[in-house]
């Protein structure tokens, strides 16, 4: 039951990675990239952002429709969705920081004096990979930071070993996957149905978590960062009592800035505050649909996470007006039962198992994350 033609399929010749593409179609964007870091950070330079706006985004479309990380093979067109998603992440930064008034400071580095040229540098680089803008005049304080006080030792062995949990975590739903949906007799379809709908955000939660503690431990043990600048991705969403509290707050904040920035301050100057919920969560669900999309290029786009993103910005506008009128926030018990079914019903009403089948099978070649499979490689 796997789609073999949807929206927006893809009719370009794929080129591949190699030495030659990698000059050619993947470093223009990530230079473009850079160079507006650079400007956002000085003052006075929003005409030149403005600029080299479209530039920026023709070479992050050029990337992500053309490159080719599947090396020929159909069989690993999945991993192309991470060129899709990371010129997405490219395109959404540009653009919100070509819209953007004043300049950029980092706070965290306290100067009194004029930058240097290699501040000013070092200064664009850190912006590129700080998504979250700790240590940045943009960002807000995380609700679940692990504190200053941790030594670099201490963070990089939480890193260490939140890196292990989730890894376990993702084989786990990755061995849950493969026994249910290899085997059509194991299960009632009904028991199915429920496995497939939780299964999708259980591997979601694990690797984003996983691969977000690697960069964790390299950033505190081998650059030299501080602990502080690495608050978990995640804080518990399972906990939830609105969805307010879930989307902006537990799950992950990690894309919050730049989402928000393209879609949510647009609409907000047109419909104010509720403009900007539904904006936010309506570029948020077209960025997920491009992983999604760059997973089966060749069949295109058979299933969309935008409306459940959309139904669940409803949800959170929804909440606001009750807020209003009653002066009572969601909470408690009833606040969960809430979060949770609003959640789970949006997702199995606009949720297709057999459609994210690329997405499971990219999953699965996930190797650096399956740990007891490579302990068996090792020991055998």
């Amino acid at each position: 039951m796997t789609c073999q033609k949807g929206w927006f399929r893809s009719s370009t010749e794929p080129v591949q990675l190699t030495g030659t593409t990698f000059y050619t179609h993947f470093l223009p964007p990530v230079t473009l990239y850079y160079v507006q870091a650079i400007l956002v950070t000085l003052p006075n330079t929003i005409l030149a952002r403005l600029a080299l706006l479209p530039v920026g985004i023709f070479f992050s479309y050029r990337a992500a429709v053309h490159l080719n990380l599947s090396g020929g093979d159909t069989r690993m067109e999945s991993k192309n969705a991470g060129i899709t998603v990371l010129m997405g992440i490219l395109t959404l930064r540009i653009f919100g920081w070509s819209f953007e008034r004043a300049h950029l400071v980092r706070v965290g580095k306290q100067r009194n004096r004029a930058r240097t040229t290699a501040e000013v540098l070092l200064d664009a680089a850190e912006l590129c990979f700080n998504q979250r803008g700790i240590g940045w005049n943009w960002g807000r304080p995380p609700t679940n930071a692990y504190g200053p006080d941790l030594s670099r030792y201490t963070s990089s062995l939480q890193a260490a070993a939140s890196f292990i949990k989730h890894a376990f975590v993702f084989e786990i739903a990755v061995y849950i996957h493969d026994a249910v949906f290899k085997s059509d007799n194991l299960l009632p379809q009904a028991a199915r149905s429920i496995i497939a709908v939780l299964i999708f955000p259980l591997m979601t939660y694990a690797h984003g978590a996983a691969h977000y503690d690697m960069l964790h431990f390299f950033g505190v043990a081998i650059l030299g960062q501080e602990g502080k600048e690495w608050p978990p991705l995640f804080n518990k969403p399972w906990r939830s009592t609105s969805l307010a509290d879930f989307w902006g707050r537990r799950w992950q904040q990690h894309m919050r800035d730049s989402i928000a920035r393209a879609g949510g301050h647009p609409l907000d100057a047109l419909f104010g505050a509720p403009g900007y919920v539904l904006g936010t969560f309506l570029a948020s669900g077209i960025w997920h649909d491009l992983g999604i999309w760059g997973a089966s290029r060749s069949s295109g786009l058979c299933c969309t996470l935008t409306p459940f993103f959309v139904l669940n910005g409803i949800g959170v506008v929804a909440e606001g007006f009750v807020r209003r009128a009653s002066g009572r926030r969601p909470g408690g018990v009833a606040g969960w039962i809430w979060t949770m079914g609003w959640l789970l019903t949006t997702y199995t009403c606009t949720f297709n198992f057999y459609c994210m089948q690329s997405y499971y099978h990219g999953a699965a070649q996930m190797q650096h994350l399956q740990l007891y499979k490579a302990l068996g490689r090792v020991f055998r």
